[in-house]
């Protein structure tokens, strides 16, 4: 759900909430790093997230 909030309809507040409340009921999920990557680079083009400007260029 976090991850339609934040890529499809750009509501960062949803998102941010809605991954939250994952992390709080699965911390130790497969998926929980990457929800903390989604989390850290909220609104973010790529060009400002070091790890993926690679794919920017």
């Amino acid at each position: 759900i976090g991850y339609v909030f934040a890529n499809i309809l750009f509501d960062y507040k949803s998102a941010e909430i809605e991954y939250m409340l994952f992390l709080d009921r699965f911390p130790n999920h497969e998926l929980a790093p990457s929800i903390r990557f989604e989390l850290e680079n909220l609104g973010k083009s790529i060009d400002e997230i070091p790890a993926l400007k690679h794919i920017a260029s």
